[in-house]
């Protein structure tokens, strides 16, 4: 069996790769709505800097592999049983973080102060 991208040292750089894009799309759209006085929308610029940076991650991997999207990406050799067991895995994982959540504030309850900030941000209104 021949090599296969991505490895895992290159999948952890695509993630970083991914990770460094949305921060800096995010900042430089945020900047841009600022400078020119328009309303920033935070779901609406973290959507679009996660577009684009996911788009050059797809990009940079297809041109990897040889420039063919179609074949880069095929779907035909994929078994579908992962899908369930991803569905396993993704409710379980979720049910153990949700134990260790509940586990970790009776042991380390929020301190007041940050109760405070909390629940301003909550109850805060907000400006569309």
């Amino acid at each position: 069996m021949g090599n296969r991208y991505p490895g895992v040292k290159q999948t952890i750089g695509l993630l970083l790769l991914a990770l460094f894009l949305q921060v800096v799309f995010s900042a430089l759209f945020t900047l841009m709505f600022n400078l020119l006085n328009m309303p920033v929308d935070s779901v609406f610029i973290t959507g679009l800097a996660n577009l684009i940076a996911l788009g050059i991650i797809i990009f940079r991997s297809v041109k990897h592999l040889g420039g063919d999207f179609k074949n880069s990406y095929a779907l035909n050799s994929f078994n579908w049983k992962y899908i369930i067991v991803g569905i396993v895995f993704a409710v379980g994982i979720s049910i153990i973080i949700s134990e260790i959540d509940n586990l970790t504030r009776v042991i380390l309850p929020m301190p007041q102060f940050v109760q405070t900030i909390y629940n301003s941000m909550v109850h805060a209104e907000v400006n569309v």
